[in-house]
């Protein structure tokens, strides 16, 4: 009886050491593979700008943002679509006025399609 409390023992300490030495060395080279968070977010924005009718990817990337802490910062480039589209839109006369302002619009979402402030304008 006490070789076998003996073997399941030794079974056991075997069974820990292949987890430190081999499964866990493993583990850590496979998650440094994977991209960060950011990467993921930056290779999404520059797939939507080939595709940016594209809503689905459009849903992903909103629901990556939220995952993220802290949230990704606003790209002035955005900013800068954003404060244009507002200015023709508050100044707008005509139809095509407002045509002005959609697309400044959708530019800041294109380059922020997280920007929430940007989806209610």
């Amino acid at each position: 009886m006490c070789r076998r409390k003996e073997l399941a023992v030794t079974r056991k300490a075997a069974r820990l050491a292949l987890a430190f030495f081999v499964i866990m060395p493993l583990q850590q080279v496979l998650q440094a593979q994977l991209p960060s968070p950011q990467q993921t977010l930056n290779q999404y924005v520059a797939d939507l700008h080939s595709n940016p009718n594209d809503t689905a990817l459009r849903g992903k990337i909103i629901a990556l943002v939220q995952t993220m802490s802290p949230t990704p910062a606003i790209p002035e480039e955005a900013r800068r679509h954003y404060v244009v589209g507002k200015t023709l839109f508050e100044g707008a006369k005509k139809p095509e006025d407002f045509n002005d302002a959609i697309a400044e619009y959708k530019s800041a979402l294109l380059a922020a399609p997280w920007w929430p402030e940007a989806h209610l304008s």
